[in-house]
């Protein structure tokens, strides 16, 4: 009896196995993936998208309008004194990797040599995907300076290539986000009817 055992306290559980650390640590946690996600859709991702966008490339490879038209001894369709119908083809390039609906939510300015030749609105959708996309558009051109069109136009019909410069707005939907009101400022080559 003189050596009584002395009952030692319990050992304490390690501090990640206690409930007090996990009812503390879980709501943490939940608070911070949920800033994490609203970070990423909302600044990180319209970064992403910006700087792709202004590393892409688009080319229109054939432009048919009024002016063609004429040339090639085919319809002229709504030719007026300030507007014309135009289709366009081309393709982009360097777009990023991911699947992506690009949509062109307002006016398109065009211009060449700092010179505004006129406005177009650029409806429907492209897509890109792997980098690369297709663009195809049938729109009206308004013309904005008659004596630069008029100028251009000359220009246009011995060149080999020229290069528009185009400015507005564009929504670009990937990975189920859609990324809204993107700058458009982008110098595009266009093939020209040159022969």
């Amino acid at each position: 009896d003189e050596y009584e055992e002395v009952k030692q306290p319990p050992a304490r559980p390690k501090f990640y196995r206690r409930r007090k650390f996990w009812i503390f640590c879980i709501p943490q946690a939940i608070i911070a993936l949920i800033i994490a996600v609203v970070l990423a859709l909302y600044v990180i991702m319209p970064k992403i998208a910006q700087g792709l966008m202004n590393k892409a490339t688009i080319n229109f490879s054939q432009i048919v309008s009024f002016i063609w038209a004429l040339l090639n001894f085919g319809d002229i369709t709504n030719p007026t004194a300030t507007s014309m119908d135009i289709v366009m083809v081309g393709d982009m390039d360097h777009t990023g990797p991911f699947h992506a609906d690009i949509s062109f939510p307002g006016i398109v300015t065009v211009s060449r040599n700092n010179k505004v030749l006129g406005t177009t609105v650029i409806p429907g959708t492209s897509t890109a995907s792997g980098g690369h996309g297709t663009l195809s558009l049938q729109s009206s051109f308004q013309i904005s300076d008659a004596a630069a069109f008029t100028e251009f136009s000359s220009y246009m019909l011995n060149a080999e290539t020229f290069v528009w410069h185009l400015e507005g707005k564009l929504n670009v939907k990937a990975l189920g986000h859609t990324v809204k009101n993107l700058n458009l400022d982008k110098d595009i080559t266009v093939n020209g009817k040159h022969p």
